[in-house]
């Protein structure tokens, strides 16, 4: 088998997180991102804001500079509750950012490696709100977007 370097959003808890034991469980190097970092990770970590786009190419720079990307795991996600007539412009704008443009920004970073050998993947973690749900109106619709 050949060890994967994968790149993981939201990597400090949840899904996150447990998908990069997983990785490192089967022999695979996980590379996590997220604003905090836990109290410990089965790979190397960068604790970054991901909703500061300076402050993520800065990192995704140094991630990069410490070998190719293999995969991509866009797992960080923002929700707010809210009912269509009462959704914050403000609230939305911040949603479609976290949720859409960083996973765009990861993955944009990491393509020129992945295509480079000829190998990568890129997944994209949505959620099943995307099919309706009465107070998730933004949440819902930054990750129809993501899809």
């Amino acid at each position: 088998m050949t060890a994967r370097r994968t790149l993981i959003t939201g990597a400090s808890r949840g899904i996150g997180y447990s998908l990069a034991e997983r990785l490192a469980g089967l022999g695979h190097e996980p590379v996590g991102l997220a604003r905090s970092a836990p109290a410990r990770f089965p790979g190397e970590f960068w604790e970054v804001d991901l909703a500061d786009r300076g402050a993520t190419g800065a990192t995704l720079e140094k991630v990069l500079s410490g070998g190719p990307v293999d995969a991509v795991v866009n797992n960080v996600g923002l929700g707010r509750a809210g009912m269509i007539g009462a959704v914050d412009l403000d609230d939305l704008a911040e949603l479609y950012d976290l949720n859409v443009r960083a996973a765009v920004q990861v993955t944009q970073a990491a393509l020129p490696s992945m295509r480079a050998r000829g190998w990568g993947r890129v997944v994209n973690v949505s959620s099943l709100v995307t099919v309706g749900l009465v107070d998730r109106t933004a949440y819902g619709a930054a990750k129809a977007a993501l899809e």
